[in-house]
């Protein structure tokens, strides 16, 4: 199927970069590659600019003794090292390293990350659930949900796999070093908009995001590959359309807001783009893996 191999192609492109976030030069790279795949001349396309703030994770790690592990930083945290005796109670983590699992679900994360702030820990550093796998997830500084600025997360927290935090899990009370080296600042991100006109003022809106972490495959490349092919192959229907398809591939979907706002996955939201159409029907391409 032609279709399912371009949308695969699209998928393995995207997640071939590590941190693909609104704002950076992998953006922009990803996105010119991705019109040369969608060029035709019945499309009209768009760029919109959206303001974000981009956050790089450049150098992370954990050192005990003559071992050094690695590690990830957490977004949107700003970064930080020292040294501290580590711990597994985050009951006393006060001038310690937590070392804790991720909770069952990694958004909770920002919960036990805001506990061990309020404790006084000089950094948590999150132990995976599963073998060989190292996730990061954003954490916020506080519990509350709002639109507006919030609080930048100051203290670093770092992410391992299980087999890191297992070895680690063998020194609590012992002393280790952390780094995390972070870099944020303000840029512009792009939504990419790609329009096929229908026989009637309604429109069909394909929504996915380009943005994502670590390899994003399923978060939400394989989205961004399956509604890229759906649009390709409705060039071929169009004499029979009787509505307009529009392909949406948003920027600063999984963080980007420039005030750290704790509603960060909500920058690609109605309100950052229009329709003067009739009518529109939103798809969300969010895929599942299993």
């Amino acid at each position: 199927m032609p279709e399912l191999t371009a949308a695969l192609d699209i998928a393995k492109r995207c997640s071939s970069y590590v941190d693909l976030m609104g704002g950076s030069v992998a953006e922009y790279d990803f996105i010119e590659w991705l019109l040369n795949q969608i060029d035709n001349p019945l499309f009209s396309y768009e760029l919109q600019p959206v303001s974000v703030l981009v956050w790089r994770d450049r150098f992370s790690r954990i050192v005990y003794g003559n071992n050094e592990f690695r590690a990830l930083s957490m977004p949107l945290t700003l970064g930080g090292s020292d040294r501290g005796r580590l711990t597994m109670d985050i009951n006393d983590s006060e001038g310690k390293v937590l070392l804790t699992d991720f909770p069952e679900d990694m958004d909770d994360a920002k919960y036990v990350y805001i506990r061990a702030m309020e404790k006084g820990a000089l950094a948590v550093i999150f132990r995976d659930r599963y073998p060989g796998v190292v996730r990061r997830i954003v954490v916020t500084a506080t519990p509350d949900y709002s639109w507006d600025r919030a609080p930048p997360p100051v203290m670093p927290a770092l992410t391992v796999s299980k087999e890191v935090g297992d070895e680690l899990s063998r020194h609590v009370g012992e002393e280790v070093e952390f780094v995390s080296d972070v870099e944020t600042r303000l840029g512009t991100g792009y939504n990419l908009i790609v329009n096929l006109e229908g026989n009637k003022e309604e429109s069909v809106i394909l929504a996915v995001h380009h943005d994502h972490w670590l390899t994003g495959y399923a978060d939400n490349c394989l989205g961004v590959g399956l509604g890229a092919s759906i649009l390709l192959d409705a060039v071929r229907e169009r004499s029979s359309m009787k509505r307009g398809l529009s392909f949406i591939s948003f920027t600063a979907k999984e963080a980007g807001n420039p005030g750290f706002a704790s509603l960060y996955w909500l920058m690609d939201q109605p309100g950052t783009w229009s329709t003067s159409k009739g009518g529109t029907y939103l798809i969300a391409f969010t895929p599942c893996l299993t």
